[in-house]
């Protein structure tokens, strides 16, 4: 299991351009790698702070898909023709000492 140390650069935010986040950290064997995280087509984004995070969702230092979350179903409700277009997923990120990093978008692609 690859466990990051991370360190952020910048967050684009766009609704037909993605959203990234570069990051360096150490592999278990303490190899230094870098990697990509693509989230394409991003709709919404939200960010807490550690001291503001009351759930991890098991998304410590990774990725994970929320299915039918609560936000997911508010976005619906608001405008079900566009979220049906967009079919948006939502994605959640804890990165130690940043805190918690969520996206409504289309996919999400990670590099190497």
């Amino acid at each position: 299991m690859l466990q990051l140390r991370w360190q952020l650069s910048g967050v684009c935010l766009g609704r037909v351009s993605f959203c990234n986040r570069h990051s360096k950290g150490y592999d278990e064997n303490d190899v230094i790698c870098e990697t990509e995280i693509k989230f394409i087509s991003v709709i919404a984004f939200k960010q807490n702070l550690p001291r503001f995070t009351s759930e991890l969702y098991n998304a410590y230092d990774k990725v994970v898909e929320l299915i039918d979350s609560k936000w997911l179903k508010e976005l619906k409700k608001i405008d079900k023709e566009e979220f049906t277009y967009w079919n948006p997923k939502h994605y959640i990120l804890y990165l130690d000492g940043y805190g918690m990093y969520q996206f409504i978008a289309q996919s999400l692609e990670i590099e190497k």
